[in-house]
């Protein structure tokens, strides 16, 4: 689950100690899984995302319009039977509390909190009842106004499950539905709506904060986890041979408005094996001493390598198609019968792949800081296939 001791980010983050694989992960010499990444998030990256991002995509919601919706609706065993539509269905209005963040990082798990969302949805609707006694045509709209929720959440992992706990709702009593129609039957519509609204609301408040006595977070909590299981790794990318593997190494750590997620995830080719117990594997360098990210990867150099080995030996081709790449610009590479051959000024792609396996080499000179020296070199023969259409 999400690492309480307050030692083992620290560990991670100040010592070089050699990371020891299970045994169970060593396989006729070739290690099948490792830690291949590390993913540091920093409560800062949490405090931008609610006060910069956020913001802005409730904001975009506005320019978003649904689809038209129509139907019937039978009632009364069908002796009552209504006809309805709905168009020009769009997010009026849509905002949030930006201050507190969506995410807090505590000591083994996180909070998660929304404060103060309020969300206005408006819509055009036309209905007609069969036989004809109600009929209404009008602007409706939806509201919430003022909600405000948090649930404490842990994990654990192999396989990735999630804990709740403390979740907590509020609204304020305020109408949910208002829908202005030429029929003053519409009014009727808007106080039994809000009426049968306000019973549920009250009733799911109650329910969500009584605690251990109704235990809705449990509920919810076996709701995500099914999910979560649906999710198997690794996930096979069809009939290439390519699979992905993702799943968590170890522990989430939590600590000190830090969280690690150390992750095995590669890209991995089922009729090569990366022998990976060549690697000399050593703790990550998560924190660059002095230096402050939001947000920071950290690779393995062997992971690097497995890639570009999978790459390889998959035969995967990187294409290039812009609209520079023509046969009027490619002539001057491959000669002008290209576009004799071809046409003038014709779509062509590149698909660039390595003829030999890559030899790639780290140059770090430190790691304790950002450094203009720090870099990878990759050393290999690229081979080039062109595509072009033909004029006809």
């Amino acid at each position: 689950m999400f690492a309480q001791d307050a030692q083992a980010f620290e560990t991670i983050i100040e010592e070089e100690e050699p990371l020891f694989l299970d045994e169970s992960d060593d396989v006729n010499g070739v290690t099948q899984n490792y830690n291949t990444m590390d993913i540091i998030i920093f409560q800062t990256f949490f405090d931008k995302l609610s006060s910069d991002f956020l913001p802005g995509i409730l904001k975009g919601l506005e320019n978003i319009t649904l689809r038209p919706i129509n139907g019937t609706l039978p009632l009364l065993d069908h002796d009552l039977v209504f006809e309805y539509e709905f168009n020009q269905t769009h997010i009026a209005s849509a905002s949030i509390d930006p201050t507190p963040p969506l995410i807090t990082i505590g000591d083994g798990n996180v909070i998660l909190a929304l404060e103060n969302l309020n969300l206005n949805i408006t819509t055009n609707y036309a209905y007609v009842s069969d036989p004809p006694v109600f009929a209404d045509i009008g602007e409706g709209s939806l509201h919430l106004l003022d909600v405000s929720m948090n649930t404490t959440m842990a994990s654990t992992v192999n396989p990735l499950q999630v804990e709740l706990s403390d979740l907590y709702i509020d609204s304020h009593a305020r109408p949910f539905a208002d829908f202005n129609g030429i029929s003053d039957f519409s009014q009727v519509a808007t106080n039994v709506v809000n009426t049968v609204a306000a019973v549920v609301r009250n009733r799911a408040e109650s329910l969500i904060d009584g605690g251990e006595e109704y235990a809705v977070d449990k509920k919810v909590e076996a709701i995500i986890n099914k999910i979560l299981g649906l999710v198997e790794f690794p996930i096979s990318l069809g009939e290439s041979g390519l699979y992905l593997d993702g799943v968590f190494y170890d522990n989430i750590v939590s600590k000190n408005d830090q969280m690690l997620l150390p992750l095995d995830v590669m890209l991995r080719y089922e009729n090569a094996t990366y022998d990976s117990s060549v690697c000399s594997f050593t703790a990550m360098h998560p924190v660059y001493a002095g230096e402050t990210f939001d947000l920071q990867l950290t690779l393995q150099d062997c992971a690097i390598n497995e890639l570009i080995f999978t790459l390889y030996n998959s035969g995967l081709k990187l294409p290039l198609a812009l609209p520079i790449i023509n046969t009027s610009k490619l002539r001057l590479l491959v000669g002008k019968d290209l576009v004799t051959q071809f046409g003038k000024d014709q779509p062509c792609r590149i698909l660039v792949y390595p003829t030999e396996l890559p030899k790639i080499e780290k140059h770090f000179t430190s790691f304790e800081s950002y450094s203009p020296n720090n870099y990878w070199m990759l050393d290999t023969k690229l081979a080039l296939d062109i595509q072009c259409i033909k004029t006809n």
